[in-house]
């Protein structure tokens, strides 16, 4: 099945479809992200309030920065955790493809456990491209983005090191087939925040998430990444 699915032109009922078989994964990933997301608040806000009060509240110029800084640092793990499960939304159709069989939430969650590091360590190093990238007049870290789900399956489909799959990523988008798939990735992505600006935010819920499915499809069959 995995190479019948890698070499399945890729469609918006084909995506659809994906998206069915996979709808408790990426519920659950949409519930754990706002879970943590909301521990992560109550978390800052909690330490935030109790260093700002020990420190001697409005009447001292310190107690803000003692707050911000140890609220931070205590929902910090928090924080953490809501990215590595942020990036099961492209992760979920990457790992899909490149094994031919639904992907489970608690499947996901393995495989995200048992190389954290590499993870983080892949996602800082790619945010941080991308964010000075944007420093630059914004071009450069749009195009970094655009690499983002061909530098994702690379990094959970392959042993390649962060920085060489981030290069092979660029070169794969950035030239031969890769330029349509940059073509589509623009307009579905256009196409994409439309539905979800005129269903007031609901339809992203359903429309991102088939996005990333349709973009893996395509990756495979444009030739991004190796069969």
């Amino acid at each position: 099945m995995s190479d019948s699915l890698k070499s399945r032109p890729a469609s918006v009922g084909d995506a659809w479809s994906d998206l069915g078989l996979h709808g408790g994964a990426i519920a659950l990933t949409f519930l754990s992200l706002l879970a943590l997301g909301g521990i992560s608040y109550i978390i800052f806000y909690l330490l935030f309030f109790i260093f700002f009060s020990v420190a001697g509240g409005a009447s001292s110029d310190s107690a803000p920065l003692l707050g911000l800084v140890f609220g931070g640092l205590g929902a910090f793990p928090t924080y953490v955790l809501s990215c590595l499960a942020g990036v099961l939304f492209m992760a979920i159709p990457a790992l899909y493809f490149s094994s031919g069989t639904p992907v489970s939430f608690p499947d996901a969650v393995r495989v995200l456990m048992k190389r954290p590091k590499r993870y983080l360590w892949a996602g800082f190093v790619f945010t941080l491209i991308s964010g000075l990238g944007g420093a630059l007049c914004y071009v450069p870290g749009i195009a970094v983005a655009l690499t983002g789900p061909v530098y994702v399956n690379l990094i959970f489909n392959t042993d390649r090191p962060v920085f060489d799959a981030f290069g092979a990523s660029f070169s794969a988008t950035y030239q031969g087939q890769g330029w349509s798939f940059v073509g589509a990735e623009v307009l579905g992505g256009i196409l994409a925040m439309i539905v979800a600006v005129c269903t007031c935010g609901f339809g992203g819920f359903i429309v991102f998430p088939m996005f990333c499915f349709y973009l893996q499809n395509l990756i495979y069959n444009k030739g991004l990444v190796s069969q």
